[in-house]
């Protein structure tokens, strides 16, 4: 029998083969217009221009095989398909209409596929964090009236300014982004119990309990495991990170983020960045993992407000069924016992 994410991968695909080719490529050139990276068919830098091929598709199987490798990425994460088991996308897809199935697919692969590039092209990233920044002045992002929202951005902006630092330095300190990182769960943390969605805040304490670097102090080193300095990655154009058990730290982290998201009118959007292969490919490389959650965090946040304040998209993102509040809670009794699988993980 085909799990919920198969059911929903196979959704996807129907509808991909109910379009041309043509069809797909200006949706997709509408996700990258909605960046401002596209601009009366003209791409706004050079990098942009020499992998335009990189960027859009020759075909539909492209998307296809785009949607089928989601997939089988997303399978590899059992917390992740403890979610599923309780969200049957499939029926929440099928509410969608037609139109927002489509913008979600073709920003799933923007948004994949300028990840990559960020990953890779070093000069790249740090052109869009200041593209993105004149964008948001451009359009009164910087105003009195949203400061939290201003606070959010940059919190996420900073640790990719000093990456960038950090790679020209030569130099990247053993416990980078650490601090900023658990502040961000905090603050999710007491959103979630703000809401009323107890479990699901309960189930990322341990995430900043054993956070990146976890030294295991004192006593605490007779029972839990010790995370790992934080380091360049091999080809030096990312940061690795490792908590204890970080492979299970990363699934935890997902399928916790996956829920808090869930509570917000955008979800289906912002649940993108946590679906796509940059993101959750991190099976064999679990270090990395944070890297690229970071900057697909950074680039869906942009979108999102982009579209909601200025929207150039056919349909405006915020027209969406809220998720059902009942399922909310039971992800989080779900994340619950996942959070108490991982801290087991961790004990020596």
């Amino acid at each position: 029998m085909n799990s919920p994410v198969d059911k929903a991968s196979e959704l996807l695909i129907n509808h991909i083969d109910k379009y041309d080719i043509t069809y797909w490529r200006n949706h997709l050139e509408k996700s990258y217009e909605q960046y401002y990276l596209l601009q009366d068919k003209k791409w706004v830098s050079d990098s942009l221009e020499m992998n335009k091929d990189f960027l859009l598709i020759e075909n539909i199987e492209v998307l296809k095989r785009f949607i089928k490798t989601s997939q089988k990425l997303i399978k590899d994460n059992p917390y992740f398909l403890e979610i599923f088991e309780i969200v049957k996308h499939e029926a929440s897809l099928k509410k969608l209409e037609e139109i927002h199935l489509s913008q979600l697919i073709c920003f799933a692969y923007s948004l994949d596929r300028i990840n990559v590039l960020m990953r890779q092209n070093l000069d790249f990233s740090e052109f869009l964090i200041f593209h993105f920044y004149k964008q948001r002045k451009k359009r009164n992002f910087y105003r009195f009236g949203n400061v939290l929202r201003i606070i959010k951005f940059h919190s996420i902006q900073l640790p990719l300014i000093r990456f960038l630092k950090c790679y020209r330095k030569g130099f990247i300190g053993s416990s980078f982004g650490k601090i900023i990182l658990v502040a961000n769960i905090f603050e999710a943390f007491l959103v979630d119990l703000f809401r009323g969605f107890v479990k699901n805040a309960l189930s990322c304490v341990p995430l900043m309990i054993f956070s990146p670097n976890f030294k295991a102090f004192f006593i605490l080193g007779k029972f839990f495991k010790k995370g790992e300095k934080t380091r360049f990655s091999k080809d030096g154009k990312g940061v690795e990170m490792f908590s204890p058990s970080q492979k299970k730290w990363s699934d935890l982290y997902q399928s916790w983020n996956y829920t808090f998201v869930s509570q917000f009118p955008q979800a289906p959007y912002l649940l993108v960045k946590l679906l796509i292969p940059s993101v959750t490919e991190y099976k064999n490389k679990p270090g990395g993992y944070m890297h690229t959650r970071i900057t697909a965090l950074f680039l869906c946040l942009n979108f999102v407000d982009f579209a909601t304040n200025d929207c150039v998209l056919e349909a405006k993102i915020n027209d969406i069924t809220e998720f059902s509040h009942k399922n909310i809670v039971k992800q989080g009794e779900a994340n619950h016992r996942c959070s108490i699988d991982y801290r087991k993980s961790v004990q020596k």
